[in-house]
């Protein structure tokens, strides 16, 4: 990481090098890739295709908005419902999150590997958290949160399923012979 806060500093050196890691990139990438990055991370879901640049981000800022929005409101359900026979599950789901995230911020204090794939354990959770919220919204109609998440997350598979033959042959054909 240090070698990642020497370039910041060069970049920009009005700004914190500390902040803008842990905001900048490890955030904002590891935001992205929660959503869809592929191959060794170089196929992005925006304008180019590329990680950075002045590329619109509008479906990473939708996608990220629309699962924090739901983590949020799943709490704001879990708060209200006051079940105390759920109470232990939800508290061991948020103490296992907790600690998966300490363990990815523990690795990126000295590695720069800001991938969403290590958050993977604590994916049950996370989807739990995102159902709830979801099902709150829909005033407990779950039928309709189901409907709705796979809908919105299946319309995303299929714009990156789409673009992944192109974004896979572009970056192929610059390394392959002539045919």
């Amino acid at each position: 990481t240090s070698t990642i806060l020497q370039i910041i500093q060069a970049r920009d050196p009005g700004v914190n090098p500390e902040l803008s890691y842990w905001g900048n990139w490890v955030g904002w990438f590891t935001a992205r890739s929660f959503v869809g990055t592929f191959g060794y991370m170089d196929i992005w879901l925006n304008d180019s295709g590329r990680a950075q640049g002045s590329d619109s981000n509008w479906i990473y800022r939708v996608f990220i908005a629309l699962i924090l929005g739901m983590l949020f409101t799943s709490l704001i359900a879990i708060y209200q419902k006051g079940d105390k026979e759920a109470r232990p599950v939800h508290t061991l789901n948020a103490v296992f999150e907790v600690v998966v995230l300490l363990l990815f911020i523990r690795f990126n204090m000295q590695y720069f590997q800001a991938q969403a794939r290590y958050l993977f354990p604590a994916i049950g959770p996370i989807s739990l958290a995102v159902g709830i919220g979801s099902t709150f919204l829909t005033k407990n109609r779950g039928m309709i949160a189901v409907t709705g998440l796979v809908l919105i997350f299946g319309i995303l598979n299929v714009y990156a399923v789409m673009r992944l033959p192109g974004e896979f042959d572009r970056r192929t054909s610059m390394y392959l012979p002539p045919r």
